[in-house]
């Protein structure tokens, strides 16, 4: 499963797919209960969890949706309190990725509500990034707000790189939409600048996609904002990320 996450945060979707499929071909049933003592985590949630990231961003969206179930019933039927908030969290997050903003709102909403109560405090400001985010089109103002304070927080934490490649670019967009161009500006070109340290280049797609909205909101010229969404399209044919691809295609249809 290392191998799986380390495939999807660089990018390579279609390995990382490929990686949950040899990790279910050696787990078994049995040994479960151990899994958790040796990584932290239920193995048997994590496996459909990991194949239903990629699958979001290949564009497989029936078999994404059907690994989230799977997670999710997997991490419900379990005792592990803190595996179920992050399965919740992560299943948020695929739906973001989906832009499936309303499952993404209500999942993240219980995973906050979850992770509160039991003092999961990592968990509960990941929750609110993705309560955050889901509100990107409903509510812009709130959506960089709570963004914005999420972010904050982890760094208070000492996570600093985790989401901040991810996050930031969905508080770019609700910035944008009200108007806050040199504020939106400043998300993305943060983002852009941890992916380039870090390789945690999954969302880069759609960093540049929406970087592109903001040369555009700047006021700059229709070919650099083609050429901003060349290059998103560009990153997610080389990815694999159906998902981006389309998205950035629609764009330069608009552009």
């Amino acid at each position: 499963m290392i191998f799986a996450n380390l495939k999807n945060y660089s990018g390579n979707f279609a390995a990382a797919e490929q990686a949950t499929f040899e990790a279910a071909r050696y787990f078994r049933e049995e040994a479960r209960h151990k899994s958790f003592d040796l990584s932290g985590l239920d193995i048997a949630a994590h496996i459909p969890l990991a194949r239903a990231l990629a699958q979001s961003f290949l564009g497989n969206h029936a078999e994404a949706y059907e690994s989230m179930n799977q997670a999710l019933r997997l991490a419900e039927a379990q005792p592990q309190v803190g595996v179920l908030v992050w399965a919740q969290f992560w299943v948020s997050f695929c739906c973001l990725i989906e832009r499936d903003f309303g499952r993404a709102e209500a999942v993240a909403d219980r995973a906050f509500a979850l992770a509160t109560e039991h003092g999961f405090g990592f968990w509960a400001t990941a929750a609110q990034l993705s309560q955050g985010a889901a509100l990107v089109i409903a509510d812009p103002d709130r959506a960089a707000t709570v963004i914005g304070a999420g972010l904050a927080k982890l760094e208070s934490l000492g996570s600093r790189y985790y989401f901040h490649s991810i996050y930031p670019c969905f508080e770019a967009e609700a910035l944008l939409r009200f108007g806050r161009i040199a504020a939106a500006r400043t998300a993305i070109d943060r983002a852009l600048a941890i992916t380039a340290s870090t390789g945690l280049i999954w969302w880069n797609a759609d960093l540049h996609r929406i970087r592109a909205a903001v040369i555009r909101g700047e006021g700059g010229s229709d070919a650099a904002v083609r050429e901003a969404l060349a290059q998103a399209l560009a990153i997610a044919q080389q990815q694999g990320s159906e998902t981006f691809r389309r998205r950035a295609a629609a764009d330069i249809g608009d552009a």
